[in-house]
């Protein structure tokens, strides 16, 4: 019976989550041909677009968070009745009130901040004003797209997200090379703006008119749900700041202290431990979707194994890149760069990294169960109390004398699996609790 479950989930999981796995490395190869393509402006521009481009990421990421609360309270709902077109509707007109919002602030702050911040000044702050400007409609357009992209993957219907992805993101490729070469010289960062803004545009369209009746139904109704998604959002918001900001920087301000060539090749490795730990976001994503239907069918035992189907497939696809990268260590740093110094240390430590960046997954894919069932702000108390804990005691091995990369690099990642266990333990007894 076991056997029988696991397969029927293993089957349900990856034809979700396959088309959105293509769909990610699909973007990461046509942002590397977009790169190329900035590559090759001026020095100006690539500044201008890697630093905008960094910020708005960043930005976007932890104002689209409130659609991890719509998937949470959706997927627990019947599709197609009152409530789920509420949460819908709700989750669309918060989305695009924050994103307006987020518009207005940028287009006027957004000279301040380069200035200040980034010491931008003469014709690179001119030029990153202009693209910030016009970058900033991005942040609306893509909270706009979390909320449509976010309803079709409970609707199971991933392959329709994979398609108007590939679609717009060709358009962006062709109309950003046509505008490079008319508006040639600095100010060739509009072109880039203007393609990616007409890309993301397409993918909107692209998403009303395939959720055309859903949009029907939904706006026949009075939103009643943005309070409860606003409220379900603080903490999880909180928990995207403590990980991709506050404890990001402490890490890197620790490694820097051993010094700017450990530094560097620790960038460079963990850019492949980001494209290798690509299915894991998927199918952490995926978590959400499924647990919440196990759970408005009250199915015990599949909420049980789910976590640990979606952890082993995750490492599958981990063990399969990082694998490949392994052997071809050499060929893969040199595509990231072309400094002897760098380059040796990289390949030195690369082994080591990719091996104990797998535990992430152990807790990646914890954290997103246990907040699926409702424990936002326990997931974020006791991540802020293990990094806490862990960060202190890197402090104190910094003032020692084996205090090395090797060492960051096991205590972090022995954080994160000893998270994912307590994580896993706290989701299997509310399991019990609850059914």
């Amino acid at each position: 019976m076991n056997i029988q479950i696991i397969k029927e989930i293993g089957i349900k999981l990856n034809r979700y989550c396959l088309p959105l796995i293509f769909n990610s490395f699909l973007n990461m190869l046509f942002s590397s041909i977009l790169f190329a393509i900035i590559g090759r402006t001026s020095v100006e521009t690539i500044a201008s677009v890697e630093v905008i481009d960094g910020f708005f990421y960043t930005f976007i990421g932890i104002l689209g968070v409130s659609t991890l609360a719509f998937n949470m309270s959706v997927s627990k709902v019947e599709v197609g009745t009152r409530d789920f077109y509420d949460y819908f509707k709700s989750i669309f007109s918060l989305n695009f009130v924050i994103g307006i919002v987020a518009v207005i602030f940028s287009m006027m702050f957004s000279g301040s901040v380069l200035h200040n911040f980034y010491n931008f000044e003469g014709k690179i702050l001119e030029i990153g004003t202009i693209y910030a400007s016009i970058q900033s409609v991005s942040i609306l357009l893509n909270l706009v797209i979390f909320s449509m992209s976010n309803l079709m993957k409970v609707r199971k219907m991933t392959k329709a997200i994979f398609y108007a992805g590939l679609i717009s993101s060709i358009v962006q490729i062709i109309i950003s090379y046509i505008l490079v070469k008319m508006i040639k010289g600095d100010f060739s960062a509009i072109a880039i703006s203007i393609g990616s803004i007409s890309s993301l545009l397409i993918e909107v369209i692209a998403y009303v008119y395939i959720l055309k009746d859903d949009f029907a139904h939904a706006f026949k109704i009075k939103s009643s749900k943005k309070l409860e998604l606003f409220k379900k959002s603080i903490p999880l918001i909180f928990q995207e700041i403590l990980e991709g900001s506050i404890f990001q920087i402490l890490l890197i301000a620790l490694i820097s202290k051993i010094g700017y060539l450990t530094l560097s090749s620790y960038a460079l490795t963990t850019k492949m431990t980001s494209i290798a730990l690509t299915p894991m976001y998927v199918y952490c994503n995926a978590l959400i979707i499924f647990v919440g239907e196990y759970m408005r069918k009250n199915k015990a035992h599949h909420l049980k194994i789910l976590p640990i189907i979606t952890m082993g497939i995750t490492l599958i696809f981990y063990t399969l890149i990082s694998f490949l990268f392994f052997i071809f260590k050499f060929q893969t740093v040199r595509l990231f760069s072309n400094i002897d110094e760098v380059m040796s240390f990289a390949i030195q430590i690369t082994g080591f990294i990719l091996f104990f960046s797998s535990f992430q997954i152990f807790f990646e894919n914890t954290k997103y169960a246990l907040q699926s069932l409702g424990h936002s702000n326990s997931v974020l108390k006791i991540t802020f109390i293990i990094n806490c804990i862990s960060i202190v005691a890197l402090y104190i091995l910094s003032r020692t004398d084996f205090f090395s990369i090797y060492l960051i690099v096991l205590v972090i990642d022995c954080t994160y699996l000893v998270l994912g266990i307590i994580f896993y333990a706290i989701y299997f007894e509310n399991i019990n609790k609850t059914f």
